[in-house]
């Protein structure tokens, strides 16, 4: 399945969930799997973040302040290339929302999930 960069941290939120009890083991270790792929993609993006915010604030700690809004700019136009690149993660299985009922999502959340075709419309 392919995905851009910027879409790592809503699959990560929607791995983090706890499981429906209405999956199978095999969906369940299908999750588990790529939950794991996520998180070291995931890693690698943070830790690129970290490298590239230091290169405007010498003690960068991953948020930018009030006053800081050069640095952001500068910040989100040398990352931009790295959030609209496109990587490969595993499969995550599909599924319908009436399967997972006590999935908490927002409205943004959802639509990127069935966008992605992670979630089936009913």
């Amino acid at each position: 399945m392919k995905i851009k960069q910027k879409q790592l941290g809503i699959i990560s939120y929607l791995l983090h969930q706890p499981v429906s009890k209405n999956f199978d083991a095999k969906r369940i270790f299908q999750f588990a799997k790529a939950a794991n792929d996520i998180k070291q993609k995931l890693d690698a993006l943070n830790t690129t973040e970290m490298n590239v915010g230091r290169k405007y604030i010498e003690n960068f700690d991953g948020t930018f302040k009030q006053n800081q809004h050069k640095e952001f700019q500068l910040f989100n136009e040398e990352m931009k290339e790295i959030y609209e690149q496109e990587i490969e993660i595993l499969d995550i299985p599909k599924f319908r929302l009436n399967e997972w009922k006590d999935l908490n999502l927002t409205s943004f959340q959802l639509a990127e999930l069935i966008d992605l075709g992670i979630i089936i419309e009913e």
